[in-house]
């Protein structure tokens, strides 16, 4: 006799299938996370598996500080003292899925850091890891509206004429929904470098239009 049930068991693993194949694989991160050896390794790492692929959201703090050795902490324990045994004195933050946010991380630099440097990038480029930015907006006032704005720290940080990253202004990376983009701070510093799962109310203005249906 036919099983009755069959056809709708049948449908179900045909969708558990599809919903699975479409979910990202940390196996694809595992084969691409390693002990990050210095700021680019970092980014590079974080540009593959979090802006090409999405399976970094799949990871824990606490599982990314072990991979990196480097300290991996949620935004709730940001803090002045933060980072403070980073290697090469940068850190990472996790705000996880809430209400209000989606998930992000971000790189930020530990106190000695900012007191030495003064922005991640402190050469006045992006490193050779990232392509160049898909979309760069200037703002007068040196604060883009609307946005994620970290804690603001005094810098020792001047940009120079030539230089690629110039102040008052921010820069996009965007593939899909997923983004990276960077904070503003005066004098062109930048202290925040933040990758978004879904970055849509982050968008540089020349996507609000495809995205304005985004809640």
């Amino acid at each position: 006799m036919p099983n009755k049930y069959l056809p709708a068991l049948l449908a179900a693993l045909i969708f558990c299938g599809c919903t699975a194949a479409n979910q990202p694989n940390k196996n694809t991160c595992s084969q691409k996370l390693h002990k990050a050896e210095n700021r680019d390794d970092l980014i590079k790492q974080m540009y593959q598996t979090g802006f090409l692929d999405e399976c970094l959201y799949q990871y824990t703090p606490e599982q990314l500080t072990a991979i990196w050795q480097i300290p991996v902490i949620f935004q709730k324990d940001d803090s002045d003292n933060a980072g403070d045994d980073a290697p090469f004195g940068l850190y990472v933050v996790h705000q996880p899925l809430n209400e209000y946010q989606r998930p992000m991380f971000y790189i930020r630099m530990n106190q000695t850091a900012m007191n030495q440097v003064g922005s991640i990038f402190p050469e006045g480029y992006f490193p050779d890891v990232l392509p160049k930015p898909d979309f760069i907006e200037q703002y007068a006032d040196n604060f883009a509206p609307s946005t994620f704005r970290p804690r603001i720290h005094p810098t020792v940080y001047r940009d120079k004429p030539g230089d690629q990253i110039q102040h008052g202004t921010k820069y996009f990376w965007v593939n899909g929904y997923r983004i990276i983009s960077t904070g503003i701070y005066p004098h062109g510093a930048i202290i925040s470098f933040n990758f978004y799962k879904d970055g849509r109310i982050y968008t540089p203005s020349e996507l609000r239009n495809k995205y304005r249906f985004f809640k």
